[in-house]
């Protein structure tokens, strides 16, 4: 689907204003009173190809939750009547939970539509067989609902049919490569696929599987926000596997911060003092502020007064919405001693896009590229582009500036905004 009408919010500029020019960082959320977590790793299957790497990984994954703070239920090769009591018991704990995690390494498959997790006593002859001797992805899904804050699963289950051909005799459903898409109902929920619906995911050779060495790197960034630290382990899976594995996460979250790992310092830490200038990133405050310094066509420079003596920072900023979807981006041109061009580009959009896509950008018919988000804050998440001589020059000269962001796998949302304006706006920023 793609949408083009756009609407100017020139109202909407000065509430967002103080997003990149005024100073101090977005606090993350604060922590959930209690955060579980239940990791399962099958290896050790008794008809099936043996997996290396389930075992280890989730040894590795149980270990690095319990140092987050998490209380975590730790289980190995799990037969059937195991794998759902011990979801059972987790779903009890849900329930008094404001996070609750599910892991799961091992083999996994769609059948008619249907994913189903394998526990290592499985002896799956026909799709019917599924449903009996394999646990259905809704049942797990179950599990964690009553969650109050963050229901997370992930799943390093892609993997090749273990079954083989032999064993697709139903005239009317076959085992299919990877596992298939799924549409989550319960807000607040992500499911995360070590690859993308339809395709397979490598046990990898070393000590972890590439998907899980990457959860294991990036969820333990501090502060990082769950949306980003998915995004960031889509592209260091695609880059280690060569673009052949391609992590992917279905559902949505709402506008408050939710790090695995805190961003704190220690008691005995100095903190930083805050930066006078220019900070990377600022928090969003629904403060109607900033005034218009001037108008060029569609672009407006507004300014802020701040710092000790006061002293105006200025941007040039823009802002459209879909009419069909409401989907609001806000771009911002901004000088920057942080960056050599001295020129830095900062998008705005609702957090319930696919952020792991990333954003894309076009003028007219020139595709530019993706940019990766690099911090959500609470009216949404943000893309930032260092705006080169190459791509500024592009920029004076084009039309039309398309922004492209997906709201579910296969739903494209593309928001046009017009560069006419932007050579005298940026002109009086200097």
């Amino acid at each position: 689907m793609h949408l083009k009408v756009i609407v100017r919010m020139p109202r909407l500029l000065a509430f967002l204003l103080l997003v990149f020019i005024a100073i101090g960082a977005a606090p993350n959320g604060a922590l959930a009173d209690r955060r579980i977590a239940l990791i399962i790793g099958n290896s050790s299957y008794q008809t099936l190809r043996e997996l290396k790497n389930p075992k280890n990984d989730s040894i590795a994954i149980a270990k690095f939750f319990k140092d987050a703070g998490f209380e975590v239920d730790a289980r190995i090769d799990l037969t059937a009547d195991a794998f759902r009591r011990a979801l059972r018991e987790f779903a009890v704990k849900s329930a008094q939970a404001d996070v609750a995690i599910v892991y799961f390494a091992g083999h996994g498959i769609e059948m008619g539509g249907i994913n189903y997790l394998v526990p290592v006593d499985a002896k799956i002859e026909t799709d019917l067989d599924a449903e009996d001797e394999a646990i259905s992805l809704d049942r797990v899904l179950r599990t964690v609902e009553p969650a109050s804050r963050l229901r997370l699963i992930i799943l390093d289950a892609c993997r090749e049919n273990p079954f083989g051909k032999a064993h697709r005799t139903s005239k009317t459903r076959t085992v299919e490569r990877g596992l298939a898409r799924i549409e989550i109902e319960t807000a607040d929920t992500y499911v995360a696929y070590a690859a993308k619906a339809g395709s397979t995911a490598t046990d990898g050779e070393g000590e972890h599987s590439p998907f899980t060495a990457a959860l294991l790197q990036n969820l333990a960034i501090p502060g990082l926000d769950v949306r980003l630290a998915f995004g960031k382990i889509r592209d260091q899976v695609l880059k280690e596997t060569s673009k052949k594995q391609e992590p992917f996460v279905y559902g949505s979250l709402g506008g408050e911060i939710v790090a695995i790992v805190p961003s704190q310092a220690k008691p005995d830490e100095p903190r930083s003092p805050p930066q006078p200038q220019y900070p990377p990133l600022a928090k969003i405050e629904a403060v109607e502020t900033g005034s218009v310094k001037s108008l060029h066509d569609n672009w407006q420079v507004r300014c802020l007064q701040v710092g000790s003596p006061p002293k105006d920072q200025c941007a040039l900023v823009q802002s459209v919405i879909t009419k069909e979807t409401s989907v609001t981006l806000v771009a911002f041109l901004i000088k920057s001693v942080e960056v050599e061009s001295g020129l830095l580009l900062r998008v705005l959009v609702p957090s319930n896009v696919l952020l792991p896509s990333g954003l894309g950008l076009r003028i007219d018919k020139e595709d530019i590229g993706r940019a990766g988000f690099v911090k959500c804050v609470s009216n949404g998440c943000l893309a930032e582009v260092t705006v080169d001589d190459d791509l500024l020059k592009k920029m004076k000269a084009g039309k039309i500036a398309t922004f492209v962001v997906f709201q579910a796998q296969n739903t494209l949302v593309e928001i046009p905004m017009n560069l006419t304006g932007i050579s005298s706006g940026l002109a009086a920023l200097h």
